[in-house]
């Protein structure tokens, strides 16, 4: 009699509760965007900039306003042969580099309540 194994994998619910993007006080070269995410614990905000050559983003997981988690994350561009900088021609996407941010970096701390400030407390408070 054979053995028969089973495998239960669970997906954390997303559900994305605002997003904004291109805000004049973060402005990078190609746009950005944040979102703010209500997970099964708590929400994320990602915070994406685009560059000339590559984007940057950052996600930062909190619960109750308390920040528990940040990384960042850096994806460089590779182009077309010829057609560097140019967005349209983007052949390929590739992580670069993948950090755990230091929570108690004062820097972290202050992006993430800036980042924050740009959601209502109408949806922040959904981050329980």
């Amino acid at each position: 009699m054979g053995l028969t194994y089973f495998s239960t994998q669970t997906f954390a619910k997303e559900n994305i509760l605002q997003s904004v993007e291109n805000i004049k006080e973060y402005s990078s070269h190609d746009g950005n965007y944040f979102k703010l995410i209500q997970l099964d614990r708590g929400c994320r905000i990602d915070a994406r900039f685009y560059l000339s050559n590559q984007n940057h983003l950052y996600h930062y997981f909190f619960s109750y306003g308390k920040l528990y988690k940040a990384t960042h994350k850096i994806f460089k561009y590779h182009y077309k042969k010829g057609e560097e900088g140019s967005l349209l021609h983007v052949i390929n996407i590739d992580l670069s580099t993948s950090l755990v941010l230091k929570l108690d970096d004062p820097q972290v701390q202050q992006d993430f309540k800036n980042y924050k400030a740009l959601f209502p407390t109408i949806y922040l408070n959904r981050c329980v």
